[in-house]
């Protein structure tokens, strides 16, 4: 066996991989990785593609290693994800060894630690002891709320119906939008999983990248932002926390129950025109929809007078 490794799940949802590595696959991809500089390397003297792998490696030593490195950290990383289906929701934070050159020059085995957060299982409640107050319905939209709206927006060339389809439409998605937030929020307070401890501090230190890398493209100092916000960098933080702690459970919940279910989702890999990112944005939220309609369907179905009293309800609207 190349790989060999302990596991510690140290809370929190983190997981921690002691891995021991075999020289032979530190060997192997040190040749895979001259192979590849070798492809379209041009020397004087040699023809593009042709230069010895012995004269690579004397010029480009440290560069060859560094990646036949990274080639046995994401094979490794591959292994125990493979070996322990756990589903990681961070990328993974790696530390070699302390001697890991003199490992190399030894030619002994390498040493790596490979910790990431991973996407815990949540045991769903009984839905039946699940309790949703808000209501699916949206209020009717008044003539009044129809005039208001065509006043303060200075509309002169919308008829009053049309007005009042938009704002009908609006209600509707508000009222699915707080029906779902709170189906969301009682699930989860009534389910069993490990605290996310762990992915939540990490992505927490994400958002204080990314708002050093927004300060610089505004020209903003972080007093000045904190000034204008009203805001304490430690109050920021706080908030950060608590959007992080609000979407993450979510997503985790809904991703397991697609994968659960097996529930359909479209295919947006043969759609031409938009980039990787894009792509995985659509894959997201279809994925968020199917999970929310799953959801949906089983506790309307475990709490079918809701679903009765909402039908009457909108019954004696019309």
């Amino acid at each position: 066996m190349n790989i060999q490794y302990t596991k510690t799940n140290n809370g929190g949802s983190k997981i921690t991989f002691d891995i021991t590595l075999q020289y032979d696959l530190f060997e192997n991809a040190k040749v895979s990785a001259l192979e590849k500089k070798a492809k379209h390397l041009k020397l004087d003297g040699f023809r593009e593609g042709k230069v010895p792998l012995s004269i690579i490696e004397s010029q480009y030593g440290r560069e060859i290693v560094m990646e036949a490195l990274q080639i046995i950290i994401d094979e490794a990383y591959r292994y125990v994800l493979t070996e322990e289906k756990i589903l990681p929701i961070t990328e993974p934070e790696i530390k070699f060894d302390d001697d890991i050159q003199k490992s190399i020059q030894d030619k002994k085995q390498l040493k790596i630690l490979i910790a990431y957060g991973y996407a815990p299982y949540i045991k769903l409640p009984d839905m039946k002891n699940v309790q949703v107050s808000a209501s699916q319905n949206a209020e009717d939209v008044s003539d009044s709320e129809v005039e208001q709206y065509i006043q303060q927006n200075k509309l002169t060339d919308v008829s009053p119906d049309e007005v009042k389809s938009r704002l009908t439409l609006a209600k509707v998605r508000e009222s699915e939008e707080r029906f779902n937030s709170e189906l969301l929020q009682e699930v989860l307070q009534a389910s069993e999983y490990e605290a996310l401890d762990y992915p939540v501090s990490l992505e927490v230190n994400h958002q204080r990248i990314h708002f050093d890398e927004k300060l610089n493209d505004l020209g903003l100092t972080k007093e000045q932002y904190l000034e204008s916000q009203k805001l304490t960098f430690e109050e920021l933080e706080a908030q950060w926390e608590k959007e992080v702690r609000d979407y993450l459970p979510v997503m985790i919940l809904l991703s397991q129950i697609v994968r659960e279910e097996n529930l359909d989702i479209p295919n947006f890999d043969q759609i031409e025109g938009i980039d990787e990112r894009t792509r995985l944005y659509y894959q997201n939220v279809a994925m968020q929809q199917a999970g929310l309609k799953w959801l949906k369907d089983q506790w309307l179905e475990q709490n079918p007078e809701a679903a009765k009293t909402d039908k009457k309800e909108k019954s004696s609207k019309n």
